[in-house]
């Protein structure tokens, strides 16, 4: 329970209160897929191992494992998102990616485009491995612009998630970025 101070007509009280919490957990049957929106790491574990138990038989079956993977944008660049572009989204810009070769180099770029500014610096990403990426996603029309962290091999944040999180999803998934989920 928590306590604040409030005003009642011109005098100060207590107001004893229990914080709401939630949780939001959405599963996706056609792809195998759940998100789970949590503040709890602790229960965010609990939920995929009871949802893989009670829908799948497998308590590991929702796993963290190859959730993602930035292959397709490496090998591809930029021109990936004008072939598989739905025609809901205006402009796809990749404005931030990791890149790791070997154990010890790293390099990290922002930019608009950030493929233009590694080709400017003949940067050859084939010889390492994109690690994280992050997109600018303007849609067609007045709506809001979004954007998408990726980071391989578990990690896809959309954020300011609304009408088009399932463009966005189906995008991913067209590109080879979101792996297919293996079924029972």
């Amino acid at each position: 329970m928590k306590r604040v101070i409030q005003l009642k007509g011109e005098r100060p009280s207590i107001l004893e209160f229990r914080p709401a919490a939630s949780d939001h957990i959405r599963f996706e049957p056609a792809s195998g897929r759940i998100a789970i929106a949590t503040r709890s790491r602790r229960l965010l574990e609990v939920y995929k191992q009871l949802l893989g138990s009670m829908l799948a038989g497998q308590a590991d079956f929702f796993s963290d494992q190859n959730v993602c993977t930035l292959r397709p944008l490496q090998e591809r660049g930029a021109l990936l998102f004008e072939q598989h572009r739905p025609h809901e989204i205006h402009r796809i810009d990749v404005v931030e990616l990791r890149w790791r070769r070997g154990d010890r180099d790293r390099l990290a770029v922002h930019g608009r485009d950030c493929f233009k500014i590694l080709d400017d610096l003949k940067v050859r990403l084939v010889e390492g491995e994109l690690t994280a990426a992050r997109l600018h996603i303007a849609f067609a029309g007045r709506h809001a612009n979004t954007s998408v962290v990726l980071q391989v091999p578990n990690r896809i944040d959309i954020k300011g998630l609304g009408i088009h999180e399932e463009v966005i999803r189906r995008l991913l998934s067209d590109t080879g970025i979101r792996r297919a989920a293996t079924t029972v």
